[in-house]
């Protein structure tokens, strides 16, 4: 209840103050399926509305919290870690945050497919899909779940995986908050001693030759996927300037990879290192965008000039107020190499996803943070009309690729409905009408991406003539 502990160490452990700032009725903390199912029970008879926390990582306001008019369900508790018999997979609690995964897997030289900041939760990064610093290799987290225990609408706790529910468990990949509450994920887990990572920081000046570099690597990742990596070109308040921020991860410690670009860099931590050393390194990172945020994505046909014209459209509708205190804005690119698609559509059944393996992708991540209420208007226009220009841009260049990666989403993105095929959205309807028939979860449940019925879409363009 309010006042609380545990009430406030649920508000408190959201990564967006947005988010945390919001006050539900009350917040449960279930400690197993069968108490979710419980809480599910009773919100469906009394219809009554509810949010679902994994991690709390989602930035925009709503997406795993709720107010008055509902209450929590905080998996936190929910953090069961355990290795199969064989060695080959794990099984996760929803409630995990990644660094606890990787702290026990790596003493037995394991990991798997999860996300690359520490404080994210296992449950949301999974069923948003997930791209991890393995993904070049093996695809989407979600493509890597051999099994979801999930509560469904009725209250039911099913298994659902490859023989079991098998078109519930390939709607899950990409299922948000439509389907069911997932408990637990049992993952695949791949061989890891060292890693060659860290990262490197450069200059604004070399961000024409880095971002051209990410280019000539994203075709290089479809013939050699054992590495990641990617840039962000963004405001330092420690340096109080410009650069780009190149976070670089190798799984193959054999020999040295080249650098990206012969300028030296500003600061250089790459070695050979164990990955969680990697992961809390870049957590220091993430704390720099602690706050109030708004985060927004778009994705694009690789290319390396686009990223530099919206970084230098961002500098001007940014203008001074990054240089206030707390305020901070960068835009992340990220391949999305072919090889990465196409695991996605050969691996464990299929994935519902809208991706295409022709071409090489980037994905853009265009981020905004401040710590100061007052300066909430000023920073979410600026990051919302870069959005809205870089799309056009997109548009008119013939670059923009009709997905949206939902754990970089807005929620006013709609960003379920742009990251499945057309196909898929028919398909999945069909598994929404059979585990929740009366729609409890598209009703009920606040937060997350919905699935609908799809409509005709004649112009994607938007008006910004504000701009």
């Amino acid at each position: 209840m309010p006042g609380s502990n545990d009430y406030d160490s649920h508000s408190s452990t959201y990564f967006s103050l947005d988010q945390g700032d919001m006050q539900p009725a009350c917040v449960v903390f279930p400690s197993d399926a069968s108490q979710v199912s419980t809480a599910v029970s009773v919100a469906a008879h009394h219809a009554c509305r509810f949010a679902v926390k994994s991690g709390g990582h989602m930035a925009w306001i709503g997406a795993s919290n709720i107010g008055t008019d509902g209450f929590a369900i905080d998996l936190a508790n929910i953090n069961t870690i355990v290795i199969s018999d064989n060695g080959d997979s794990v099984i996760l609690g929803s409630g995990l945050r990644w660094k606890e995964v990787y702290d026990y897997l790596e003493p037995l030289n394991l990991t798997t497919v999860g996300a690359r900041m520490p404080s994210v939760g296992v449950g949301g990064f999974i069923v948003g899909g997930g791209i991890s610093f393995l993904s070049y290799r093996h695809g989407f987290a979600s493509s890597n779940v051999i099994d979801y225990e999930v509560v469904l609408s009725s209250g039911e706790i099913v298994n659902a995986n490859s023989t079991s529910h098998p078109t519930l468990y390939w709607a899950l990949k990409l299922g948000s908050t439509n389907f069911g509450i997932v408990t637990q994920f049992a993952m695949s887990v791949f061989p890891l001693d060292s890693v060659f990572g860290g990262a490197q920081v450069f200059a604004i000046e070399e961000s024409s030759a880095l971002v051209l570099s990410l280019v000539q690597s994203t075709d290089s990742l479809n013939k050699n996927p054992d590495q990641s990596l990617g840039v962000l070109l963004t405001w330092s308040a420690v340096m109080q300037q410009y650069v780009v921020w190149v976070p670089r991860i190798h799984m193959d410690t054999s020999s040295v990879p080249r650098p990206l670009i012969s300028a030296s860099p500003l600061l250089d931590t790459l070695r050979i290192t164990k990955l969680s050393n990697v992961f809390t390194e870049w957590a220091g990172e993430e704390s720099a965008t602690r706050g109030y945020n708004e985060w927004l994505s778009l994705t694009i046909t690789v290319d390396s000039q686009l990223p530099l014209d919206i970084f230098s459209k961002g500098q001007v509708l940014f203008g001074s107020i990054i240089k206030r205190a707390g305020c901070h804005w960068g835009l992340g690119v990220q391949p999305l190499p072919r090889r990465m698609i196409r695991a996605n559509a050969d691996k464990n059944g299929g994935s519902p996803s809208s991706l295409s393996f022709d071409e090489d992708l980037f994905v853009l991540l265009f981020i905004s943070s401040w710590t100061d209420p007052v300066d909430g208007k000023e920073m979410r226009t600026a990051i919302r009309q870069l959005e809205g220009w870089s799309r056009q841009e997109a548009i008119e260049r013939g670059l923009l690729e009709d997905f949206v990666y939902m754990n970089y989403a807005s929620g006013e993105q709609d960003a379920l409905m742009k990251s499945v095929s057309t196909d898929s959205v028919s398909r999945m309807l069909d598994v929404q009408k059979q585990y929740d028939p009366g729609n409890v979860f598209g009703t009920l449940w606040s937060g997350g991406f919905k699935l609908r019925e799809q409509t005709v879409v004649t112009d994607t363009r938007r008006d910004i003539s504000e701009l």
